[in-house]
């Protein structure tokens, strides 16, 4: 059994990402070290960007964790972009306003992240499979050549929420991690040419909040 005195902590992740690692698709990360490492068996709980029905709009984010959020409805916005059924929440209501990932309430989180191992690296150290388990997409929508890049809420290429189009679809997973590293972090001494020294953390993947995945 787990030591439940290891404490949960939040985990940030944009729109693509988050939808990778719903799926299973993404079981690591690479940061930039800034805090102390995540001993093995930490658990994350993903926050992404959310929406819930717009009756609820003016309520701010600590008022929003007071609520029974188990009977309200929640739109992931790495989903799509809430408007694939005309905006109609379940009932007949509208979807709100979207609210960025920092603001989503521990119960509201739908990805559960329990930490396999860690290591620090280089950047430039990552293999193909790294990047495959970074979140990297693979299709081979081109005339059957495999193309790696960024896809949409189920992995697939341009036309979905959040996916690259096509023309910027990489021959090589690597040369995908590249672009969205330096997406990521812009700053030069964090980019991909200057090979930074990062933190990999691998992790497995529940498809639950939080505080329903037991130790």
């Amino acid at each position: 059994m787990m030591d439940k005195h290891l404490s949960d902590s939040p985990i940030l992740m944009f729109g693509p990402m988050a939808a990778a690692c719903h799926r299973g698709a993404k079981t690591q990360t690479r940061r930039i070290p800034h805090k102390i490492p995540p001993r093995i068996g930490h658990r994350f709980w993903v926050k992404e960007s959310f929406r819930v029905e717009a009756l609820y709009d003016d309520i701010g984010p600590n008022d929003l964790k007071e609520l029974n959020l188990s009977s309200i409805p929640v739109w992931y916005e790495a989903n799509g972009d809430g408007s694939d059924d005309g905006r109609c929440a379940p009932g007949g209501g509208q979807w709100g306003k979207l609210r960025p990932s920092i603001f989503m309430p521990k119960n509201l989180s739908r990805t559960t992240l329990r930490v396999t191992a860690r290591r620090h690296e280089h950047l430039h150290e990552i293999t193909e499979d790294d990047a495959l388990a970074e979140g990297i997409s693979a299709t081979n929508i081109l005339n059957g050549e495999w193309r790696y890049g960024i896809g949409g809420p189920a992995g697939g290429p341009s036309g979905e929420k959040g996916a690259w189009p096509l023309d910027r679809w990489k021959s090589d997973p690597i040369d995908a991690f590249r672009v969205l590293w330096d997406e990521l972090y812009p700053a030069e001494e964090q980019s991909w040419y200057a090979n930074p020294l990062v933190r990999v953390v691998c992790f497995s993947v529940t498809q639950k909040n939080i505080n329903e995945v037991s130790w």
